[in-house]
């Protein structure tokens, strides 16, 4: 199986160094006197210290220090930048490896000064920073007075991608797109959901990158985050697949395609599947500098409202039933979300983040899931993910069900129960014209779905 994914960054290594000395320049201006320490942070032991998860090291880190070096920090401070490494054992090298250099590091990156933990405290007294005064990130506590100055700054900053992020980006959606394409490709000859998951880690890992997040592969597609991959692959059945692959430099992507294990639609399948598609389509086509999320949230669910009163399966006027919330029985999350380091980008640091100061969340179902709230702008990088759901416990809830007996014909909805669930989903960029569409080579219309499920790889 040959790997077409460009596998390292095409930015050279001084390019990469003087964009990440950039970021921290521009930190630096934002919050004044204010000393900060980002921390890389450390491998979580699985049961015993020597035996650890994977090390991914903070976002906030890899933005403004470009590299993963368990127990790092970098003290940012007065257009300053210092990058304190762990003292290390005079047995690590055995275990894990010569550990890079002082001079690579400072070609990588550009800070002002390498020095070790045990140089540390020496370094704050002659800055005449006392332990207090650093802002800590990550964030462990908001009690700092400075805290929100700085999440807003880190806001601020990594908010808008530059050139840098947004190459790393379009690569993590390369491989995603290689990972989906063969998924869907793997679908005829593969026994259950195991064997597509096996196929998305395989394209990701051979890409030398990993899972943005533990992918979902799912005939259970009533279950937003399904983790667990054991069903088999029947005929009949549609397979909703969630998965992104993270660049070695920590870039996520995320994409979901929904696809019938068969290699063809059933009648029903079409009918909520483009319901699905249309309103994704408009979503992304409406995604410019100016507009609202929410607003575009709320457009979503108006097509996709507008599309289950067609089918009879919602009874009302769609204006009327999204103002009250009907749509949430069947689309009962946001739109989408920022992506960058963090496939939620910066979603650590609250709805500083994804809502802008002068919107706060809505307290109604469905709504309060929406994860981004502000104006569009240029050089953003979200996803549109909307989708359709037929949740048994949905339609019961004590809270829900008067609006479920008023609003859904239920004879209708029996027509529709071989569908379990129907999520699309895509990466874009945003732009002045259009977004450009990251994961657009990945078939998502009905008849480049069916064609590609049934080409031979």
């Amino acid at each position: 199986m040959s790997n077409h994914v460009q596998i390292t960054s095409t930015f050279s290594q001084t390019e990469q160094a003087q964009i990440i000395k950039n970021r921290r320049h521009g930190l630096s201006m934002l919050i004044g006197h204010v000393p900060v320490l980002i921390q890389a942070g450390y491998a979580p032991a699985r049961n015993y210290r020597a035996n650890t998860y994977p090390l991914r090291v903070s976002s906030h880190f890899l933005y403004f220090c470009g590299l993963s070096i368990e127990g790092a920090t970098c003290l940012i401070y007065q257009n300053q930048s210092y990058l304190i490494l762990p003292d290390l054992d005079k047995n690590d090298d055995l275990w894990h490896g010569p550990s890079i250099s002082h001079k690579e590091i400072y070609e990588r990156c550009l800070v002002d000064r390498i020095l070790t933990n045990s140089e540390q405290s020496s370094l704050l007294q002659s800055l005449h920073i006392s332990e207090s005064s650093l802002v800590l990130v990550p964030f462990i506590s908001d009690k700092h007075p400075h805290t929100n100055d700085v999440k807003k700054a880190i806001v601020q900053i990594r908010l808008r991608h530059d050139a840098f992020s947004q190459h790393e980006l379009k690569r993590a959606a390369r491989i995603s797109t290689q990972a989906h394409r063969l998924a869907m490709q793997s679908t005829r000859t593969s026994q259950n959901e195991a064997d597509i998951f096996a196929t998305l880690e395989y394209v990701f890992a051979q890409a030398h990158g990993q899972s943005a997040y533990q992918s979902i592969v799912t005939t259970q597609g009533e279950v937003l985050h399904q983790r667990q991959h054991t069903q088999p692959l029947k005929p009949g059945s549609l397979l909703l697949v969630d998965a992104g692959a993270e660049t070695d430099t920590g870039y996520a992507s995320d994409v979901t395609r929904t696809w019938p294990v068969s290699g063809h639609f059933s009648s029903a399948q079409k009918d909520i599947y483009q319901i699905v598609l249309n309103a994704q389509e408009k979503a992304i086509k409406n995604a410019k500098p100016g507009m609202r999320y929410r607003d575009l949230h709320i457009q979503t669910c108006l097509s996709l409202t507008q599309g289950l009163v067609d089918l009879n399966i919602l009874k009302g006027h769609p204006d009327n039933l999204v103002e009250q919330g009907v749509h949430a029985l069947f689309f009962p999350h946001g739109l989408g979300h920022l992506l960058g380091l963090d496939v939620h980008d910066m979603e650590d640091l609250g709805d500083i983040a994804g809502y802008a100061p002068e919107y706060q969340r809505s307290n109604q179902f469905g709504l309060a899931y929406l994860r981004l709230d502000r104006i569009l702008e240029k050089d953003m990088a979200l996803t549109i993910e909307p989708g359709l759901y037929f949740i048994p416990r949905l339609l019961e809830h004590p809270e829900l069900k008067s609006l479920a007996q008023t609003y859904v014909n239920f004879n209708q909805l029996a027509h529709f129960k071989e569908i379990r669930g129907i999520r699309i989903e895509d990466d874009l960029i945003i732009q002045e014209q259009a977004p450009e569409v990251l994961t657009k080579d990945i078939p998502k219309t009905i008849q480049d779905i069916q064609d590609l499920l049934n080409t031979k790889h």
